[in-house]
């Protein structure tokens, strides 16, 4: 069992409020002496993710890397990043391994955390591990850069069907029946010095 309910980490004294959009400020100013919350603003390790059943994931440089790290350590990522569409949005399902909340629910974000069933817990941790490779750079397991390439070529190919519809469409167009489930079933890719 995890330690820890919620870990984030980051700056908040050096970062201007709107550079998280007023997550850090909004969330230390609530929790920082609640009971299960862990907010880190030095050094941290990928072990204080794995402790964690919840990681805090509001916006800040990196586009996203907090999920990405807690999903690769199996952290249920907490999304409050208002009007901001994730990485791969339009091809992950996000919704089964992530949850998201609007800046109002910061405040009772512990409460509303203890309340997810602990089934709902590991469905979000089972579908982290799945999925979590979609958006990890890194080879040989990575597959970001061919998530990358399948969102390029679904957006040319809506393009090029959208300009000419009358047209038989090019061979190259069958991305659009490409699924990121698809790409996560590839092989690693041997590693060349």
């Amino acid at each position: 069992d995890n330690t820890t309910l919620i870990f984030m980490s980051g700056s908040v004294s050096n970062t201007a409020p709107w550079y998280s959009q007023g997550v850090r400020q909004a969330f230390l100013q609530w929790h920082s002496k609640t009971p299960g919350v862990v907010f880190k603003e030095g050094q941290w390790t990928l072990s204080d993710l794995r402790g964690s059943t919840f990681c805090l994931c509001p916006s800040g440089w990196g586009y996203g890397w907090r999920i990405y790290l807690a999903l690769a350590t199996l952290c249920v990522p907490v999304i409050v990043q208002p009007l901001v569409e994730q990485a791969f949005h339009d091809l992950l399902p996000y919704e089964k391994f992530s949850l998201s909340f609007p800046l109002s629910d910061v405040r009772n974000l512990p409460e509303l955390l203890r309340a997810i069933p602990r089934e709902k817990v590991c469905q979000l941790r089972a579908a982290a591990a799945k999925y979590y490779r979609a958006l990890v750079w890194q080879t040989p397991d990575g597959r970001a850069y061919e998530m990358l390439h399948l969102a390029l070529c679904r957006r040319a190919a809506e393009v090029r069907l959208r300009l000419r519809p009358h047209e038989k469409p090019p061979k190259w167009t069958r991305c659009m029946q490409v699924t990121a489930e698809d790409i996560l079933r590839l092989e690693p890719q041997e590693q060349h010095d």
